[in-house]
């Protein structure tokens, strides 16, 4: 089982859980950008922190990206409609 570093095992589960900061170098926009969407509900994560502390803890799960991703993907454009202007007719007196 990895090691969390801190002396206590990891489950594999949770070691894929990743931070938001780690999201964000994957996608290239800025920790706050995560936090962003986490904060608005676009994005679900755990937040690990303790009761009461006033700091979160985020960890996002893989199914929580993925659905993210899917939600955001882009599809096709919808077939723009083209106007017209509307003929001026002009009076030279």
């Amino acid at each position: 089982m990895p090691d969390s570093g801190q002396g206590r095992p990891v489950s594999s589960s949770v070691a894929s859980y990743l931070t938001p900061p780690q999201l964000a170098e994957i996608y290239g926009v800025k920790p706050a950008k995560i936090l962003a969407w986490i904060s608005s509900g676009e994005l679900a994560a755990l937040n690990l922190a303790a009761p009461g502390t006033s700091r979160p803890r985020y960890r996002i799960s893989p199914e929580a990206i993925s659905q993210f991703e899917r939600r955001r993907s882009a599809g096709p454009l919808p077939k723009q409609i083209r106007r017209r202007r509307p003929a001026t007719i002009k009076d030279f007196v």
